[in-house]
């Protein structure tokens, strides 16, 4: 979303435009049924899970869970990831799932910066499982609350009977999501690698060396020797980075 119009304007401009419309035609409602299309049972619980939220964040409780975390994978990255996951499905299934992602998200990539982790590949994962517990249950997104609180189908769906029948799919979506991350991220456990700044700046400095020896003129004899010299120059840089790179590939796999 470009987020041009904040969600709220939008909605306040919306609603404008529609009793504008009505007006127009004649067909303008009153007062007492312009508030019965309101869902005030929605926007309670909601604003009741919004507040939930932001008290657990000022608490310091996300932060909390985040240290928790850190401290029982014990530096192992799988173990690591998947608490990420399963703690946000758990807390989107109760909480606005939105929300709780994106208080998450920072906690997350300084852990990831912690352990040298590309943190956007571990996002994407907690996403989906926030997705997914959020589904879960009647209060998890704000769809399900409508569903649950509409008055045509409150009495054909209860809150336990759309509960246990979302759960069985979500859970069963959770485990195949599970699988599919575990192999995506261990056959491209390099990927899940962030260089660090030595990897870096071994790097640079290789491609400097190498651009020297791009545009060194070949003349002489002593010339093809110092254009030798400055391309194995080069070539030794970049594999010391390459070496300390597959020192970190190693160190995550024994780690995960």
């Amino acid at each position: 979303m470009t987020e041009i119009i904040h969600r709220t304007s939008a909605a306040l401009l919306g609603a404008s435009l529609g009793m504008a419309a009505l007006s127009i035609l004649n067909m303008r409602p009153d007062l007492e049924l312009i508030l019965s299309w309101i869902d005030w049972e929605t926007l309670a619980l909601l604003m009741g899970m919004m507040l939930m939220v932001a008290l657990l964040a000022d608490s310091g409780f996300f932060d909390w869970a985040a240290v928790k975390m850190y401290e029982l994978s014990k530096g192992r990255i799988w173990v690591l990831i998947t608490l990420l996951n399963v703690s946000t499905a758990l807390m989107s299934a109760f909480l606005d799932n939105v929300t709780t992602i994106l208080l998450i998200t920072p906690i997350t990539i300084t852990l990831c910066q912690v352990m040298h982790l590309d943190a956007r590949k571990v996002i994407i994962a907690m996403v989906v499982f926030s997705n997914l517990g959020g589904a879960s249950t009647g209060i998890g997104d704000p769809p399900n609350v409508l569903i649950i609180n509409s008055p045509l189908l409150n009495e054909k769906i209860s809150f336990g009977k759309f509960t246990g029948h979302m759960m069985v799919g979500s859970i069963f979506c959770s485990v195949a999501a599970y699988i599919y991350f575990w192999l995506i991220l261990k056959r491209s456990s390099k990927s899940l690698i962030v260089q660090d700044s030595i990897v870096q700046e071994l790097l640079r400095e290789a491609q400097l060396w190498q651009r020297i020896a791009d545009r060194s003129y070949i003349g002489t004899a002593d010339e093809v020797a110092v254009k030798d010299m400055l391309a194995g120059k080069a070539a030794h840089v970049k594999r010391l980075a390459e070496e300390r790179l597959v020192t970190q590939l190693q160190l995550l796999r024994l780690t995960m």
